[in-house]
């Protein structure tokens, strides 16, 4: 049973209004309030949602029946009746703008109240029915005319069975059949064979009529038999009672995207290959064979001689043999003045052709047997060139029924090529920087050889006078002491020859160890005997602490020339305080400490004395190479030792060094 119709009053008597609502009642409706004017009126009815008001016309107060009719209906839609005694033609008039479902005459009885009201009713369930259908039906239109117009998606309606009952533009734009070619066929004939093969258009209709919903990307057929990538998603269609009544399917095209996104994979790839190796023919091979097939049927790079001309070919092709002919045909032969490879170097622009093999002209002569009997349809070059230096051409070959290459292949190969330019220069200039080592390395083991060889003799010379003025009477206490300067002087550059010797060494990988057994207390106490007369001039007191031997299997001298260079540092940068140097073991593992109270070392130093020529200190300051520590370090390092600092700005440093006891040096 359906629930009584509400019914909202708008009477000023308020005894009528009382009389109204008790017949109201009897008659069945639901009386859901009642107001005694039309400002009222129009103020509470909206809150009580009624279905039908019946309006006095003749209200007491600013508002009437018609007026307050009028401003209701702005507000809500409802069916107004209108309660009147008597009208004038007037207020008839008024009344009609405002399209009222009825009148009722009072006084009325029982039958006529509900003549009025239902009628009322029905007309306004009608209009209101008729104006949903109508909104439904336009609507409906308004879709049929989106779907059909939508050129941007492929829009069809599927029979359950799979068969096509509805197609619009976008279908057509993507297909290439018209409408009427394609209503009635079976979905599948848009999959790829493969995929047909596989059940896909089977499994899809399935899914989507079980779950609701059903999506895949991958490839379409054309009716022209090309391939488009796409996304579709399939829907079910089901009626109110949930009876399957098809599918529709909405597809866009995503082939442009996915090739925007293979292209980025393949500069990524041939970016990676080409960096690999500083092997210029490896990586231009290595790069060539991944442009085969994925942008060409042949890839060609012509790389230049000093003279500029196209000198040799590195050639891809899926066939060894023909590649190899190809890397040795195609070293000679493309005219200068012609398209093609050799243009683009000299122009440093890109030529592009969509008929190579149909214009032998247009490449040269020398070239146009080759590209029939490669049955070319078109070609790309690109200069292979850097601002101030050309390299060669990277040339695209595609073969057979293959389309020409668009603006945007064009883009991703002159990038290819540049990329590769790149590359060749990186490798270039690293074999410059390479060479300029070696000859910088070989020049300072002669250098240092040349040095070595006059300052030895020089040396025992001085050494010699040395002595002889000692046994003397004394008397040339002055010449005594400027051959000592001398000597010492001396011997400071014997060690500098002997840095730049070990440099030399070991950036050209020839430092070599002759380990024998050794005592490191013994080594370092004999090191720190031979620096107590410089420490003496410096203001330092030098000490050393160890216990016991600490034995091994190390370099002997290598280890003398760690400890002079550390005991060096310390004298020179300890300000004249105290240098303290130790020695112990434990766990298998020896340890050498030089600690000094000098002027330490901030922490960007610390990172960075152990490197060549870094030094912590001014040059202005304090004289050196910078060489004592990176030596050291090497020669620590090859014994598989360990060598470390500890320091603060103006607290002084410690290093310490560790070595293995056993098995350290090879």
């Amino acid at each position: 049973m359906s629930a009584p119709r509400r019914v909202f009053i708008v009477e000023d008597q308020r005894l009528i209004a009382a009389d109204l609502a008790n017949t109201l009642r009897r008659l069945g409706y639901d009386v859901v309030g009642s107001a005694a004017s039309g400002e009222e009126a129009v103020e509470a009815a909206p809150g009580a949602r009624p279905e039908l008001v019946l309006m006095d016309i003749r209200l007491q107060g600013p508002m009437d029946g018609i007026a307050a009719a009028g401003e209701l209906l702005r507000r809500i839609d409802v069916p107004v009746v209108y309660l009147t005694a008597y009208a004038d033609e007037e207020t008839i008039r008024r009344a009609k703008l405002t399209g009222p479902f009825g009148y009722v005459v009072k006084p009325f009885n029982e039958r006529e109240l509900r003549a009025g009201i239902e009628v009322a009713l029905y007309k306004h369930d009608t209009e209101r029915l008729l104006a949903e259908e109508r909104a439904r039906r336009e609507a409906a239109e308004e879709f049929q005319l989106l779907v059909h117009s939508a050129q941007g998606h492929s829009i069809i309606r599927l029979e359950p069975g799979g068969r096509v009952a509805s197609w619009n533009v976008g279908a057509e734009r993507l297909t290439g059949y018209r409408a009427e070619e394609a209503l009635g066929r079976h979905v599948e004939v848009f999959y790829a064979p493969e995929d047909v093969v596989a059940g896909a258009p089977r499994r899809d209709l399935e899914r989507a009529a079980r779950e609701g919903r059903a999506e895949r990307e991958g490839w379409r057929v054309r009716r022209d038999g090309a391939r488009v990538w796409t996304s579709a998603a399939l829907t079910a269609l089901r009626d109110p009672d949930g009876r399957l009544r098809g599918f529709a399917e909405v597809t866009r095209d995503l082939t442009e995207r996915r090739r925007r996104e293979e292209h980025r994979q393949l500069l990524d790839q041939v970016t990676l290959a080409l960096t690999r190796s500083l092997d210029d023919d490896d990586a231009l091979r290595r790069a060539a064979d991944l442009l085969v097939p994925a942008l060409a049927g042949c890839c060609l790079v012509h790389l230049v001689d000093a003279e500029g001309r196209l000198a040799r070919t590195i050639a891809a092709h899926p066939d060894p043999a023909l590649a190899a002919a190809l890397a040795t045909t195609t070293a000679h032969g493309w005219d200068a003045d012609a398209r093609g490879p050799a243009r683009a170097v000299r122009t440093r622009r890109p030529e592009r052709h969509p008929e190579a093999g149909a214009a032998p002209d247009a490449v040269g002569a020398g070239h146009a047997a080759l590209l029939r009997a490669l049955e070319a349809t078109a070609y790309v070059a690109a200069p292979i060139a850097t601002p101030d230096r050309a390299y060669g051409a990277l040339t695209l070959v595609r073969v057979g029924p293959a389309t020409a290459y668009d603006d945007e292949e064009l883009a991703l190969v002159e990038e290819l090529a540049r990329r590769a330019a790149l590359a060749l220069d990186n490798a270039r200039l690293y074999r410059e920087a390479r060479e300029a080592i070696r000859a910088r390395d070989e020049f300072l083991q002669v250098a240092s050889h040349e040095l070595k060889t006059p300052l030895t003799p020089l040396l025992l010379q001085l050494d010699t006078l040395a002595v002889a003025l000692r046994r003397g009477d004394g008397q040339d206490e002055r010449l005594a002491a400027k051959v000592d300067v001398a000597a010492r002087q001396t011997l400071r550059l014997d060690r500098l020859v002997d840095s730049l010797l070990d440099v030399a060494r070991i950036t050209g990988g020839r430092l070599e160890l002759q380990p024998e057994e050794a005592d490191l207390v013994t080594v370092v106490r004999e090191v720190v005997e031979r620096f107590q007369a410089e420490a003496r001039r410096a203001g330092c007191e030098l000490a050393l602490r160890a216990r016991a031997p600490v034995r091994g299997r190390w370099d002997r001298l290598r280890l003398e020339q760690v400890a002079s260079n550390l005991l060096s540092n310390a004298i020179k940068y300890g300000q004249g305080r105290p240098v303290e140097v130790a020695v112990d073991e434990a766990g298998g593992v020896a340890r050498l400490t030089v600690a000094d109270g000098g002027i330490g070392i901030d922490e960007e130093g610390q990172r960075r004395i152990f490197s060549r020529f870094e030094r912590a200190a001014s040059a202005r300051h304090y004289g050196g190479l910078g060489l004592g520590l990176f030596i050291t370090r090497c020669i620590v390092e090859a014994h598989a030792g360990t060598i470390a600092v500890s320091s603060r700005p103006g607290e002084g440093a410690t290093f310490t060094v560790q070595l293995p006891t056993e098995g350290g040096a090879a």
